[in-house]
């Protein structure tokens, strides 16, 4: 069973994700009852009800969700926008490159990829998922930064 799942998952990561968690969701919702995989004529009048209900009320739950990560998005967006204009260097977390807001990639206005620092690797791919991340240009290399065992104070990060 387990191979199945993760094969599974392989099959559609660009659907659910990489970490299985969208999958065991999906099996989870399944459980529950919350989903009905095929027909729905097992289903008495008041199994059918509350189905109906819970479905509604999921309904509701993934548009207020979704409407928070547009919100999120369009924050991320001005927070760039806003630290370009003041001079930064400006990266999204690692895992929001590719998201965009009015026709305008994240990618296309931050630094093509995340500086290096000479960080711990958990500590460093804590700091990739930070919201925003702005560094002040100066004329030092980002490799001399990379250098520095403590931040320099021109890092801003939000």
């Amino acid at each position: 069973m387990r191979e199945v799942l993760l094969e599974t998952n392989r099959t559609f990561c660009s659907e659910l994700s990489t970490d299985q968690g969208a999958l065991a969701g999906l099996l989870f919702e399944v459980g529950m009852q919350k989903m009905v995989l095929g027909g729905d004529e097992y289903l008495s009048q008041t199994e059918r009800g509350r189905l109906e209900r819970m479905i509604e009320k999921r309904h509701a739950e993934v548009t207020a969700e979704r409407a928070e990560e547009n919100l999120h998005t369009e924050m991320q967006y001005h927070l760039l926008k806003i630290g370009n204009a003041l001079g930064y260097d400006v990266t999204p977390a690692s895992n929001d490159r590719s998201r965009c807001f009015q026709d305008q990639s994240f990618s296309f206005i931050s630094l093509p990829r995340f500086p290096s620092f000479d960080l711990d690797p958990d500590t460093l791919n804590t700091v990739k998922l930070l919201t925003f991340f702005g560094l002040r240009k100066v004329p030092i290399m980002w490799s001399l930064l990379s250098k520095l065992r403590r931040a320099p104070v021109s890092i801003r990060a939000f």
